[in-house]
């Protein structure tokens, strides 16, 4: 029984890798990739799957193949059972060299890719992941008080769940942010009211924690604020949800006066205002930069934003001059 159990499973293993191409569509890999990143991009920070056949071929990828002006591209292994690294032979699926930046396919396979896309600094990182799906973090649940009474507290404590839903453990700390936008500005690039961010602890394969992160709120409104967490091993995340902020706060951010106008270093500093005449804005009992500048915009002055305790009125030349 033993002998038959065993020439069973190698019959089926030859008949899977002879005939792998009728449970899997051939496809072109590189086209695959290219098609991958595409979606992974219009889903950042989050996983894409695909299941393909690949036959041997004499062509050798490169990732400059599918980099661009706004695209970084990356191939990894995450399973040393389909493909080898940085070696001269390969009897495996799939041959990777780090330093070439290659990939090959040594034998006819049917493989798994995983595409994931996270945005920096103008610019796409794009990984192609083949073998284990890689750690992908997911904000489970979130906790927070959907009224806030201003008069009472002006700080919203958001508690929230997350998990990795990947198959491999992320070895690094997750970064943890919100911002908080106001409901009613309807420009697509709306700069976020208040944004703060914090380290949260790393995550294994299938594993959840729990941690709470603190927005703030310096006037009554209704706000759209957003949690999300983030790292390079483990992509991104996000939830949004709606809060409506009632009465004065505490402690109220306030206008004061103006100071004497004075010529701006044409060095250093705020680089909009080197060389302009500008007056001091003094402000009191704000937390951020942006609140003084709310305060002296709601006073119908045109300032910029440069500390909590003060911000800059651009005035005409002439009035340094006198």
């Amino acid at each position: 029984m033993l002998v038959a159990a065993i020439i069973l499973a190698a019959l089926i293993a030859i008949f899977y890798q002879s005939f792998a191409y009728l449970f899997y569509p051939v496809k072109d890999l590189q086209a695959e990739i290219e098609k991958g990143f595409e979606l992974a991009k219009a889903n950042e920070g989050k996983i894409v799957e695909s299941e393909l056949f690949v036959a041997k071929a004499v062509q050798v990828l490169n990732t400059k193949n599918f980099e661009d002006s706004s695209t970084l591209a990356v191939f990894e292994c995450t399973d040393f059972e389909l493909c080898c690294k940085d070696t001269e032979e390969c009897s495996l699926g799939l041959s990777f060299n780090t330093e070439r930046k290659t990939l090959s396919v040594e034998k006819d396979s049917a493989v798994s890719p995983y595409y994931r896309c996270l945005y920096d600094r103008r610019l796409f990182v794009c990984k192609a992941f083949f073998g284990i799906k890689p750690a992908q973090a997911e904000i489970s649940s979130v906790k927070a008080e959907k009224t806030l009474k201003l008069e009472q507290s002006s700080q919203l404590l958001i508690e929230f769940k997350y998990s990795n839903i990947g198959e491999l453990d992320a070895f690094e700390e997750l970064t943890a942010r919100v911002q908080v936008f106001d409901k009613e500005d309807n420009n697509p690039l709306k700069q976020a009211l208040f944004e703060t961010e914090k380290a949260i602890p790393k995550i294994k394969a299938g594993e959840e924690k729990s941690s709470s992160i603190i927005a703030e709120f310096s006037r009554a409104g209704s706000f759209d604020v957003k949690i999300e967490i983030e790292s390079e091993e483990a992509g991104k995340d996000s939830k949004t949800f709606a809060v409506k902020a009632e009465g004065i706060p505490q402690n109220l951010c306030t206008a004061l006066q103006k100071e004497s106008p004075q010529l701006y270093p044409s060095l250093g500093g705020i680089e909009e205002l080197r060389g302009e005449c500008v007056s001091k804005a003094l402000c009191s009992n704000c937390s951020f930069a942006f609140e003084c500048k709310d305060a002296w915009d709601a006073r119908g002055e045109s300032v910029v934003a440069a500390d909590k305790e003060y911000a800059y009125v651009i005035e005409p030349a002439g009035a340094c001059s006198q």
